[in-house]
Order: structure tokens, then C-alpha cells, then sequence
């Protein structure tokens, strides 16, 4: 395979750079004239399709190739184009100018514990869209976890999970070692639980800086994740909860019987890492984007909004802990916002007298943006205990999504209604 210069072209692309290469494909960086837009490329060494001589197999990568281009996940590299040959193998995706999770798992560059989780997060989310549509990725490892801004990560490089029906000995080589499940590493196909044991040992690194598991050839690596149970990262790293304990346990566990079996139980006790051991959320879980996209998850009042559409609320959403006697709203004030009540009890008074009290789940002051903000504020709202509130100005509603607006909106309609039945009931008893 003839390495690409700069300025050369491949089909439509220009050529700008080589972003990295390994044994059966080069990454390039490149411009999309078409589009004026920078794209990463990945062009495969043909051989690899050439000698398996099964035509299924390249028209396998194309059918693989056009599935990832239909997919849309905030946390996954969108996939733009592909070609199959007879002499081009490349796959044309979003390129993610940042770095990648390779520059964050070693000693003295690991990030901050609450980012660690953060990411762990959003590529369990990613993987679960992933599986979702049918997606094995079969090559998880630090360098095909691209960072952007913060911990905004988009998982990526889908070489191995586009290339289907090679032979074994090709397909061990369309991924990592040191990150394969010991069932693959014994010849068994990718599933949703070797994708699960890869991102345990990419977790485990994330946050301790060094493998679970590290060997001289593929069968003593075997033979130490069936055997050797690897040290608890809390005791590699002071202040881990024993929540990422149990979450690597679980995912690299040899028997399938005890490894997670699906992604839901893996983001499920991952989320025990963001709240106290009271179940409250832990104050420096909010500090993360995931922090805040899980606690938007867990609430009942978001069961109806997508994945996308709560990251699109978690770019706009203000979270506050309050103490008790903090007044969250006042009479007389003139609404620019709105409230969820996430945890805690608010205590609803007007002119001086308590009226109501209402329970985490409930929302406040939702009339002034339903009225555009035309009627001040009908009562004071105090907190009876110490809690967590959620804040949204009415005027950053403007860029959500439609759908999700009209969700929100359909939210405050219904609420709005159950108040005026709930008045007419008290009146008619009254």
C-alpha cells in the first residue's frame, strides 16, 4: 500500500496529513472541497480483501460502512463516506481536531476522578447506541476515543466493527490485545460483551494509569484475565469511589455469567459513582456534563426525551443546591425562568400564608414562560429542606431542538391543566 502525500488525492479528497497508521490501515487527514470542511480518512490495506477473495466480504464492509453513516450519537465520530475498492478501502469520517484518551492513562497525566467518570460515561452511552443498531465496535482502546473540548469524547475509528467475514487470524488483527475479552483472544466472535470487557480495561486505565492485565503473548494474556483478578482501583488511587470498584469487577469479569451481560446494569452502577452513599447526588458530580446528563436521566419528568435531547438540556439547564429557608422564587418577580424541583421539598406561600408544599419531581413558575413572561410571579417558593433545583431561562428554550421544546411544552400544558382540575376539585368541596 503506496503511503499518500500531501497534497495528493484520493477520490474527491485532498490530502493534509497523516493523523497515524498501523498494520492494515492508514489515517490521514484530509479536505472535503465539496462540503469546505476537514474529514478524516481511513484507507485500508486492500490486501487485507484482496486475499480473503470472498466477495461477501467487501460488499460487507460497504453495507457496514453505509449503516455507521445513518447513525447519529453526540458521543460518536459520524461517518460521511466510503468506497470499496477494486484498489481503494477507506472509510471518510468526522475528524475531531482534539487529542485522543491515549494523551490521559498514564501516571501523572490521569484527569481528575469526576472527568474520568464523565467519559466513562458518554462512551458507555455511545456503545449502547451503538449495539442498539447493531453496531460491535471490536477495537475500544484509548487511541480510538477522540477528546474534544473538556470530556466532550466521540468514540470512533470503525475499521474493525465495518469489516465483516475475514478469517480469524485477520480479524484478531483488526483490534487490540491488551483490550480483547479472553474469549476473543481464544478465537470467540466480537459481541456486546467483549465490547464491554474492552471499556472495562480502558476504564481501569483511565483511572489508575496502568492496565489490569499486561503480558508478553496473547496466551499468557489469556490465561491472566481467566485467572488473576486484578487490584481494586481504589487502591491504586486515592479518593476513587468503590462504586468504579465494583464497575470494573463487574466488566472484566472472565465468566459472561457474572460480566455485565448488557449495557443497562453497567450505566446503572456507574451511576452509583456520582451520588453519595444516602443516594443524594454527590455535589462534584454536577461539575461534569455527564454528572448533570445522569441526574436529567433519572428523573421521571424526562422519561419521554432522548438521549440527544437531554444532552441538548444539559447545555442549557442551570443546577443549584439549595438550604433550607433559601427562597427559590419570589412574589412579585418578574419570571424569566422556570424550575424543576429535583431533590427536596419547596414550601409555596402567598401574601404570607403557605398554600402548598411540593415534592422533588415538580416543576415552578412554568405560567411566566407559557405567557411569555407577561404576569409577575403569583407567590414565593422556599425551601423546606436542604435540595437540588434545576434552572432554565426562558430564552435559552430558543435553541433547543423542536421536538424537544414541544416536549417540554406538552410537559408544562399537562401540569398546568392537572392544577386547574385540582382547583375545581377544591372548589366544588369547599
Amino acid at each position: 500500500m503506496t503511503p499518500l502525500r500531501t497534497d495528493d488525492t484520493l477520490s474527491k479528497y485532498t490530502i493534509r496529513a497523516v493523523l497515524g497508521s498501523g498494520s492494515t490501515a492508514t489515517v490521514y487527514r484530509a479536505h472535503d472541497p465539496f462540503r469546505d470542511r476537514e474529514v478524516a480518512i481511513k484507507v485500508f490495506d486492500p490486501r487485507a480483501f484482496q486475499e480473503s477473495g470472498d466477495e461477501l466480504t467487501r460488499n460487507g464492509f460497504f453495507s457496514e460502512a453505509a449503516l455507521l453513516g445513518k447513525l447519529n450519537h453526540p458521543h460518536v465520530v459520524q461517518v460521511f463516506d466510503a468506497a470499496t475498492g477494486p484498489d481503494d478501502y477507506f472509510i471518510v469520517s468526522e475528524y475531531v481536531p482534539g487529542g485522543t484518551l491515549d494523551d490521559y492513562v498514564a501516571q501523572g497525566r490521569l484527569m481528575d476522578i469526576e472527568a474520568a467518570i464523565d467519559v466513562a460515561f458518554k462512551c458507555v452511552d455511545a456503545l449502547r447506541y451503538l449495539h442498539a443498531h447493531g453496531v460491535i465496535h471490536r477495537d475500544i482502546k484509548p487511541e480510538n476515543i477522540f477528546l474534544g473540548d473538556g470530556t466532550n469524547v466521540k468514540l470512533g475509528d470503525f475499521g474493525a466493527a465495518s469489516v465483516e467475514g475475514l478469517t480469524q487470524s485477520q480479524a484478531l488483527s483488526m483490534g487490540s490485545p491488551a483490550y480483547m475479552s479472553p474469549q476473543r483472544l481464544e478465537g470467540a466472535p466480537a459481541d456486546v460483551q467483549s465490547d464491554i470487557f474492552s471499556l472495562g480495561v480502558l476504564f481501569y486505565q483511565l483511572v489508575t494509569g496502568q492496565r489490569p492485565f499486561t503480558a508478553n503473548s496473547i496466551a499468557a494474556l489469556a490465561y491472566q484475565m481467566q485467572s488473576i483478578e486484578p487490584t481494586p482501583p481504589s487502591e491504586l488511587r486515592a479518593g476513587l469511589p468503590k462504586a468504579v470498584d465494583q464497575v470494573v469487577a463487574r466488566a472484566l469479569a472472565a465468566d459472561l455469567q457474572q460480566r455485565y451481560q448488557d449495557w443497562g446494569q453497567f450505566y446503572e452502577d456507574l451511576m452509583a459513582a456520582f451520588r453519595e452513599d444516602d443516594g443524594r447526588i454527590r455535589a462534584s458530580a454536577l461539575e461534569s456534563a455527564s454528572g448533570r446528563f445522569q441526574t436529567l436521566r433519572q428523573l421521571e419528568f424526562f422519561a419521554a426525551f432522548t438521549a440527544n435531547e437531554l444532552w441538548e438540556l444539559v447545555g442549557i439547564a442551570a443546577f443549584h443546591r439549595v438550604v433550607a429557608g433559601d427562597a427559590v422564587m419570589r412574589e412579585n418577580d418578574i419570571g424569566r425562568e422556570f424550575f424543576l424541583i429535583i431533590e427536596g421539598a419547596v414550601r409555596i406561600v402567598k401574601g404570607g400564608k403557605t398554600i402548598d408544599v411540593v415534592q422533588s419531581g415538580a416543576t415552578l413558575g412554568e405560567l411566566a414562560y407559557v405567557l411569555e413572561g407577561a404576569v409577575p410571579r403569583n407567590a414565593t417558593a422556599y425551601a423546606m429542606d436542604d435540595g437540588l433545583t434545576l434552572r432554565i431561562a426562558n430564552d435559552s428554550m430558543a435553541s433547543l431542538s423542536p421536538l424537544c421544546r414541544g416536549k417540554l411544552e406538552k410537559k408544562f400544558l399537562r401540569i398546568l391543566a392537572l392544577r386547574l382540575i385540582d382547583v375545581n376539585r377544591r372548589l366544588s368541596h369547599a
